[in-house]
């Protein structure tokens, strides 16, 4: 959205951003959180319509994207990872106006940015995660500048190997803090730079983020790497593949004692498993594309269309009178 209207300078229509986004979102959620509803109460499958009904385990709050409450504690129960679904969708309500300050002046962009930064996660967790789009809409307004091959004149192109790397570092972050909570990031680590300035992974991840989207627009490599059509397919079905793949994992991880027993060790159990796993993920993720996602993102530009003519007749109506 960013690159379409701030670099080619394409006419911002809000109402359509706002239709488009949630039914790309929310059907796709709702079947997902349903599917894995029902393999919850697997058990109880004769009544599964009835516990929908009467909202058994509070279905319906996840399924429509009310669960999540930071503010709470409250977290989806069903599919665990929904929270960060939720989230985009809640900070697209703020993308159009962000695109809004750049078109006026990338300056706007810095003091938000800063400003994010600052009270981002003070205001609690989902507000923080504002510093990706506010970092992305940076790298759009400077794409010109990233793509004409002007980073070489900096003084910082002659480490941007090292700083290559550090990316991939900032961005896995919070998987080396999962991995080892002590000797990485202390408690004092915690007090300072996490509770008193309020900067978080989403912080780390998001730096580590705009460094790799730089350096994928400067680098002609990359982008015929990532041009690669398998790698374009993946990203296609992307949204419905982190949907899809979650029910697989807990499956297999419920099932695993009796998986195992099927493999001459737990090593090559691992690595077919993982095989399988990602193969049904994208299964599902294809299915779930093409018989929900672009079903729904067509019958939202044809309400878009709709509502358009409907406007045009009125306005016409109107000038006749």
């Amino acid at each position: 959205m960013s690159y379409k209207h701030i670099v080619l300078q394409k006419e911002l229509n809000i109402p359509r951003f706002y239709i488009q986004r949630i039914m790309r979102f929310l059907p796709t959620f709702f079947v997902t959180v349903l599917l894995n509803y029902i393999y919850v109460y697997r058990n109880e499958l004769g009544s599964i319509i009835t516990n929908i009904a009467q909202n058994k385990g509070q279905f319906w709050e996840e399924a429509l994207m009310i669960r999540y409450n930071p503010a709470t504690g409250t977290n989806p129960q069903y599919y665990l990872p929904g929270w960060a679904v939720v989230i985009q969708l809640s900070m697209s309500f703020f993308i159009p106006f962000m695109v809004v300050l750049a078109q006026k002046s990338v300056k706007y962009i810095w003091w938000l940015l800063v400003a994010i930064m600052l009270i981002g996660n003070n205001a609690g967790n989902m507000y923080g995660y504002h510093v990706h789009y506010a970092f992305g809409l940076l790298a759009c307004c400077y794409y010109i500048y990233i793509s004409e091959g002007r980073l070489k004149e900096t003084i910082w192109y002659k480490y941007r190997n090292l700083i290559f790397i550090a990316s991939a570092l900032l961005f896995s972050a919070r998987m080396f803090d999962r991995i080892n909570k002590v000797t990485i990031f202390s408690a004092d680590y915690k007090y300072w730079v996490h509770d008193y300035l309020g900067i978080g992974f989403e912080h780390y991840s998001a730096i580590g983020a705009v460094i790799f989207l730089v350096w994928l627009v400067h680098s002609k490599g990359l982008q015929q790497l990532f041009n690669w059509s398998p790698l374009r397919f993946l990203g296609k079905i992307s949204y419905c593949l982190y949907l899809s793949h979650w029910l697989v994992v807990v499956a297999i991880f419920d099932h695993w004692s009796q998986i195992v027993a099927y493999f001459s060790s737990e090593l090559v159990a691992v690595v077919v498993m993982m095989f399988a796993c990602i193969t049904v993920s994208i299964v599902g993720a294809i299915v779930m594309h093409y018989g929900l996602e672009l079903p729904a993102l067509r019958l939202s530009k044809r309400n878009v269309k709709a509502e358009k003519k409907s406007f045009a007749g009125t306005i016409e109506h109107r000038q006749l009178k």
